[in-house]
């Protein structure tokens, strides 16, 4: 919730370094046709810190803007059947924006492969059901109403959006379920952005 007040201690303004901006209202007299202009400083509080906020706060790069960080990667040899492996930790302020997976199989044939993704506390499993030895798997919002979604191979999805996801925390695991483990990679990439 954001309050606005009219009026603000100028020291207060001065010592978080903020500024308050103006609404103005404009009318026209009736008798003299005459525009007149009504404003008033308006400063938005912090409902968090009680601070006054300023349009730095909205503008900045650290505060407004997603930074694109470096990938988040996962090359696990030998992975354990229904282990989830954390590919991004648990991070807050995060936009996803593609997440590609793969596992190089050669005796028995596992199902499924999982993303499990959890923002905010809730979590949405992407799977592919008998997925292809060394074929890339890509999340992508395919069935929007079902809550375990499906990943696609071939790609051509993240180019179709400008992220997959975004929340105050999140975080990225990866997993296999096969009857024997086998020594081969399980492989996934995180392309993020934090605020």
């Amino acid at each position: 919730m954001v309050k606005t007040r009219t009026s603000l201690d100028a020291t207060q303004l001065n010592a978080s370094n903020q500024t308050p901006y103006l609404d103005i209202e404009s009318e026209t007299e009736k008798d003299t046709k005459a525009l007149i202009l009504k404003g008033k400083a308006v400063v938005i509080i912090d409902p968090v810190t009680g601070r006054a906020l300023g349009a730095s706060d909205f503008l900045s790069k650290t505060s407004a803007t997603f930074q694109h960080q470096t990938d988040a990667t996962l090359s696990q040899a030998n992975p354990v059947s229904t282990t989830l492996y954390n590919v991004l930790p648990l991070t807050n302020n995060v936009r996803l924006i593609s997440i590609s997976t793969e596992v190089t199989w050669g005796v028995t044939q596992p199902t499924p492969l999982d993303v499990v993704i959890t923002i905010d506390g809730v979590s949405v499993i992407f799977t592919k059901t008998n997925p292809v030895s060394a074929n890339g798997y890509e999340c992508a919002f395919i069935s929007p109403e079902a809550s375990t979604q499906v990943m696609s191979s071939g790609g051509g999805y993240s180019g179709a959006r400008a992220f997959l996801m975004e929340g105050r925390s999140v975080q990225v695991d990866v997993r296999i379920t096969w009857a024997v483990t086998q020594p081969t990679p399980l492989v996934c990439r995180v392309k993020w952005a934090k605020r």
